[in-house]
C-alpha cells in the first residue's frame, strides 16, 4: 500500500524486512505450521502471508470487551488484595507477574482442546518448582485428546490423579496475591481461558484449609482461625451422624437430664429419627442452593429468612425436635467455614454416609467410616505428592498444619514439594536484630 517502505529493500529476507521495516507492531512472530496458523486467526491474531515466502507473519491486534479487575467474590478478605482474577488469560498473566517480579518465572502456553483452539498458561518460577512437577503438569495437558474444555473446572476433572476419588486434589484460586504465593513455594500454576479461577499444583489437604487472611495476621490469629475451621469441618461431617447413634445405640452415654430433655422433645415427631434427620438435610441443602441461584441480595434473603420459617414451621407442627434444629444448624456453619468450595461439597456429600452409619452401626459404623476414608485419601496423590502432607507421610517443615507459626520461623519451603531452592529465607530473616557468635541478641 506504500511503495515507498520497499525502497531500501536488497531483494533478500523479504519477511524480515516487512518484519523490520514495514510493520508497526512490535508484537510479531513467525510461523510455519498451518495448524498453529489457523488456531491463532481462531483467538484473533492477525497473520501476513507473503507470497513466495515459506514462513507467515503473526502479530497482536485483538481487542473485545472484557470484564475489569474487581474484588474477589468467593475469597474475601478483610486484611489482604482486594482484586480478583477475571476471565481474559492476558490479565491473569499481568495480575500474577505484576506481584512476582521475578525474572525467572516462566510462563509457557499450551493449546487445549482439538477444535475450539483454546490455550492456557503453565506458570512457575525456575530455579525453585521441582522439573518433575512441571514436566508432568506439560505432559498431562499435552496429551489431553478432546474438542472442548470448558472450564478450569475442566481441565481439573481431566488432569487429576484420581478422577473417582470424593476429595479435589487441585487448588483452585480467584486470588492473584495467593496464586503469586503458590509460585514462590514452589507449586505449578495453571491459567485457562475464559475462567477467573487458576489452578495450583501439587494440593494437600490441610492446604485447602489455608486462607489468604492467616498471612495478614499474626500467627496466633491464624492458628486460632484454623482450628475452628477444622472443628467446623469436623462437626459438618460427624455431628448428624453421631447424633443418630447416640440415640438410637449409645443412650448411656448422654446425661439423664439430657436424654429426657431430647426424649419430650421427640414425643409428637411422627417420624424414625433417620427419616427426621434426613428430611432436615436435605430441606437445608435445598434452601442453600436456592440461596445460590437466585440473584443477589434476594438469595441472601432467602438463605437466612428461609431456613429461619422452615425450621419453626416444622418444629410447630411436630414434624421435627427442637433439638434436631440445633444439629443441623451447627452442621452447616460448619462446612460454611470450609473455604475451599470443593472441599466443601465433598464433606456434604460425606456427611450423609455418616449419616447412614451412624444409624446402621451406631459408634461402630462410624468409626470403620473413618477408617476407610482415612485409608482412601492416605492413598490418593496430587501430581507425586501425598495428599495428607505433611503429615502422613511425616515431612520436615510447619506448612499448612493446624497450628501456625511466624513469619521469621518459616525459613524453608515445604518439604513435601522438593524444591530446587529449599531456603525461604535467610538465616536471620529479622536483619534488625544483631546477634553475636554465641546466638545471643544484642
Amino acid at each position: 500500500m506504500k511503495p515507498e517502505l520497499f525502497e531500501n529493500y536488497k531483494g533478500d529476507r523479504l519477511v524480515e524486512f516487512i518484519e523490520n521495516n514495514v510493520l508497526s507492531v512490535h508484537d510479531t512472530k513467525k510461523e510455519t505450521k498451518y495448524d498453529m496458523i489457523i488456531g491463532q486467526i481462531c483467538n484473533g491474531l492477525t497473520v501476513l502471508f507473503i507470497d513466495g515466502c515459506s514462513e507467515c507473519l503473526m502479530f497482536e491486534t485483538r481487542g473485545y470487551e472484557k470484564r475489569s479487575v474487581e474484588k474477589p467474590a468467593t475469597e474475601a478478605v478483610i486484611g489482604g488484595p482486594q482484586e480478583g482474577f477475571n476471565e481474559n488469560l492476558r490479565t491473569n498473566i499481568t495480575l500474577i507477574r505484576r506481584i512476582v517480579k521475578n525474572h525467572h518465572l516462566v510462563t509457557e502456553i499450551l493449546p487445549l482442546g482439538k477444535t475450539n483452539h483454546s490455550f492456557c498458561a503453565v506458570m512457575y518460577v525456575d530455579g525453585i518448582s521441582n522439573p518433575k512437577v512441571i514436566k508432568e503438569v506439560k505432559r498431562r495437558i499435552n496429551s489431553l485428546d478432546t474438542d472442548y474444555i470448558q472450564s478450569g473446572g475442566v481441565l481439573e476433572q481431566l488432569i487429576e490423579d484420581s478422577p473417582l476419588m470424593l476429595f479435589p486434589q487441585v487448588l483452585r484460586t480467584e486470588r492473584p496475591d495467593r496464586a503469586s504465593s503458590f509460585l514462590m513455594e514452589g507449586k505449578v500454576v495453571i491459567v485457562t481461558d475464559g475462567a477467573p479461577f487458576i489452578i495450583a499444583v501439587p494440593a494437600t489437604f490441610f492446604s485447602m484449609l489455608q486462607t489468604t487472611e492467616e498471612s495478614n495476621l499474626k500467627w496466633q490469629q491464624g492458628t486460632l482461625l484454623k482450628l475452628i475451621r477444622l472443628l467446623g469441618m469436623f462437626a459438618a461431617i460427624l455431628l448428624p451422624g453421631l447424633y443418630i447413634a447416640l440415640l438410637l445405640y449409645h443412650q448411656e452415654v448422654v446425661p439423664s437430664d439430657l436424654l429426657s430433655s431430647i426424649a419430650m422433645s421427640r414425643e409428637s415427631v411422627p417420624f424414625p429419627i433417620l427419616v427426621e434427620v434426613m428430611l432436615m438435610e436435605v430441606s437445608f441443602e435445598l434452601i442453600r442452593e436456592a440461596g445460590i441461584r437466585v440473584a443477589g441480595i434476594t438469595g441472601t434473603t432467602l438463605g437466612m429468612i428461609g431456613g429461619l420459617i422452615l425450621g419453626q414451621a416444622a418444629v410447630t407442627a411436630g414434624i421435627v425436635s427442637p433439638i434436631l434444629i440445633v444439629v443441623v444448624a451447627l452442621t452447616g456453619l460448619g462446612n460454611f467455614a470450609i473455604p475451599y468450595y470443593s472441599l466443601a461439597l465433598s464433606v456434604r456429600i460425606l456427611r450423609f454416609l455418616f449419616i447412614v452409619l451412624g444409624a446402621l452401626a451406631g459408634f461402630y459404623g462410624i468409626s470403620v467410616g473413618l477408617f476407610v476414608l482415612g485409608g482412601l485419601v492416605c492413598s490418593m496423590k496430587s501430581f507425586g505428592v501425598p495428599f495428607l502432607s505433611p503429615i502422613a507421610p511425616k515431612t520436615k517443615g510447619n506448612s499448612g498444619l493446624a497450628l501456625d507459626m511466624p513469619a521469621f520461623s518459616q525459613k524453608e519451603r515445604p518439604d513435601y514439594l522438593n524444591t530446587l531452592d529449599r531456603k525461604r529465607t535467610g538465616e536471620n530473616p529479622r536483619g534488625w536484630i544483631k546477634r553475636d557468635k554465641g546466638g545471643e541478641k544484642n
